[in-house]
């Protein structure tokens, strides 16, 4: 491994091997294969120097040759060199002991990098960061801007581990300029992409993406680039997966499958089998979700065989549950849930979170209202182990998303099972996220500034513990607030697991239905027209939404919509205004527009829009406007 550079996330973990070789079934063949291996590498290392070897060489032979030269001569460089060499190595103890034997020497800041890398392997962050502030104040005492950018690495790896992202940027920005300075356009280009995983949890991808571009024009600089390119191209890819899919919009997976596909035929040219392993992984995710499920499949079955040492086990079976719910097959998805759901190896909160969703779904499908709402409760149980002060690692866009999603599942399974005040109370609890996290994300600055999002992120952060004990945000309705809610005239629009859903009120009353589909995760077969003159609409509903949207004033489009979503109960003259809730992907609609029998809805009755279903009691009664005067100049004078 050069020592320009850090090795790529997940290097060394795996041999790197072609995709589709097989470990040779005799021992006998491995052994001579380590033999004709390790005399390769000693005769190599014979003939270079250390600070050659760490030039041209890999670590093997930089151990070698640094070893033999900080024995002979106590080159404190020499040594430095050595305990990164043997770091990367995977020999922390050695790398420790030839650090430590380094502090009172003129390699002091390399050995605090070494020493810091180790506390962060084992999760001791706070040691780890004191050891690189320290690295940095060394280097930049002797103005090394080298070893300044690959100490800033070091600190975003820490900083990113503690899911301190503001921080994580604003040393990403120092990277860059040490870097540039030192004229290392390889360590430069690993500063922009690593701004890409803190963006991506931020949800900044635009910003991230254009990182990513930074990253990959210096690398054009540089000969035979697959390795690095094939993990830019990867991170990119994640980068758009961490984004919650927008349910008005089934071509989400086409770019990241894109960019998957592209990261794989780089890792695979440059013969990287752990990258290989996660990006099948991710592929196969992404395709099932697309309705790709062949594709999926292939995939999965690539994983399988190349993860050999089932460092991936895990997320194998929870992607085979997922393609089985996608196939029909609720017996095998039932049994990998019960597998996986408490697995003391598989204890992640989001994780534990999908594989109640995945449970829930099958258990719906099967028609069991029972299981599935008991799978349901617990996905919601699981998300409450986030912390109510929300934490910079609660705050990523991929958490936020999983966090409402148990509550949409339990809305969706309490409606069916007819229980509707507990259907209500659900659909309000998973609006009071959904406000949250919209109150809580930081819009992207309008230029590609990272400290100016940083500071963003940091007023959000600042602000998030105060937003979480919002009564608006956080209280759940009670009976009280229920009754209120059956008396109230309201209709509130919202989409669960791919299907739009009108609940209304009213009178005492209440009514929960499901109005259809949305359309599938694939590209739509069928294209509805602008002006909704097609005669079916249901089947492209989210077109039919869009094209409102877009034309609120057609009459045709707002007719169709209107005809499907106004109940006749509601749709009538009153002055009492008619409360209106919209779901998140739905807060565009323009309600008022809708036509109930030809006529705009507005022009029946006043329309107040409220934040949640438990608000409809804190709203002030509208007046009907004064009769409009109209002041023109007619003759143009």
């Amino acid at each position: 491994m050069s020592e320009n550079t850090e090795p790529a996330p997940g290097a060394g973990l795996a041999p790197a091997v072609r995709r589709h070789w097989r470990i040779p079934s005799s021992l006998g063949w491995i052994a001579l294969l380590a033999v004709l291996g390790m005399k390769f590498v000693v005769c190599q290392s014979a003939e270079i120097d250390c600070a050659t070897a760490v030039k041209e060489s890999n670590d093997a032979i930089i151990v070698i040759a640094c070893q033999k030269e900080y024995l002979n001569t106590g080159n404190p460089q020499a040594g430095g060199w050595l305990a990164e060499a043997q770091y990367r190595s995977n020999n922390p103890a050695v790398a420790s002991a030839v650090a430590d034997g380094l502090l009172v020497s003129s390699a002091r800041g390399i050995a605090l990098r070494v020493l810091g890398k180790i506390a962060n392997a084992e999760g001791r962050y706070e040691l780890a960061e004191a050891n690189l502030r320290r690295a940095q104040a060394v280097h930049l005492a002797e103005g090394d801007y080298h070893d300044l950018a690959r100490d800033d690495q070091a600190l975003i790896s820490i900083q990113g581990n503690q899911y301190h992202y503001a921080d994580a940027l604003r040393s990403v920005d120092d990277c860059v300029q040490h870097a540039h300075a030192a004229h290392e356009t390889l360590i430069e280009a690993y500063c922009h992409e690593a701004a890409v995983y803190p963006l991506a949890q931020r949800g900044a991808t635009e910003i991230a993406e254009h990182e990513l571009q930074l990253a990959e024009r210096l690398l054009d600089e540089r000969p035979n680039h697959d390795r690095e390119l094939a993990w830019f191209e990867y991170e990119y890819a994640s980068a758009l997966r961490e984004s919650p899919p927008p349910p008005l919009q089934p071509k989400y997976y086409t770019a990241q499958i894109a960019a998957f596909r592209k990261a794989l035929q780089l890792a695979e040219r440059s013969q990287q089998l752990t990258l290989v392993v996660g990006i099948d992984l991710s592929l196969a995710y992404s395709l099932i979700h697309a309705g790709a499920l062949a594709e999926a499949a292939h995939y999965l079955d690539e994983a399988d065989i190349n993860d050999h040492t089932d460092v991936k086990h895990n997320d194998r079976l929870r992607l085979r549950a997922e393609l089985a719910l996608s196939r029909g097959d609720l017996a095998t998805t039932r049994k990998i849930c019960d597998e996986l759901y408490g697995n003391p190896d598989f204890d992640d909160t989001i994780d534990q979170i999908e594989i109640t969703l995945i449970a829930a779904r099958a258990a719906l499908a099967g028609g069991d209202l029972v299981s599935a709402e008991a799978w349901a409760r617990r996905g919601i149980a699981e998300a409450h182990k986030i912390p109510a002060e929300q934490r910079d690692a609660e705050l990523r866009a991929w958490t936020l998303s999983n966090y409402h999603e148990p509550y949409e599942m339990l809305f969706s399974v309490l409606a069916r099972a007819g229980k509707l005040d507990e259907a209500v109370q659900a659909f309000d609890q998973w609006q009071g996220h959904m406000m949250f996290d919209a109150l809580i994300r930081p819009e992207p600055p309008a230029s590609f500034d990272l400290r100016q999002l940083a500071a963003r992120i940091d007023s959000m952060h600042q602000s998030s513990p105060s937003l979480a004990r919002n009564p608006m945000l956080s209280t759940e309705p009670g009976d009280v607030q229920i009754a209120q809610i059956r008396a109230t005239e309201l209709v509130a629009l919202l989409v669960a697991n791919g299907d739009l859903w009108r609940i209304a009120s009213g009178a005492g009353q209440l009514e929960i239905r499901d109005l259809g589909p949305l359309g599938s995760a694939a590209e739509p077969d069928h294209q509805v027209a602008a002006d909704c003159s097609e005669d079916s609409t249901t089947r492209d509903l989210h077109q039919l939404i869009e094209h409102f949207a877009a034309a609120p004033t057609n009459p045709t489009c707002a007719s169709k919509l209107g005809e499907l979503v106004l109940p006749d109960a509601v749709a009538h003259v009153s002055e009492v205004p008619l409360r209106v809730v919209l779901d998140a992907p739905l807060v565009d609609m323009p309600f008022a527009a809708l036509r109930h029998a030809g006529t705009p809805l507005v022009k029946l009755r006043p329309i107040v829009r409220v934040p949640r279903l438990f608000e409809v009691g804190c709203v002030a009664r509208a007046r009907r406007p004064a009769p409009p005067v109209i002041v023109a100049d007619a003759d143009g004078n």
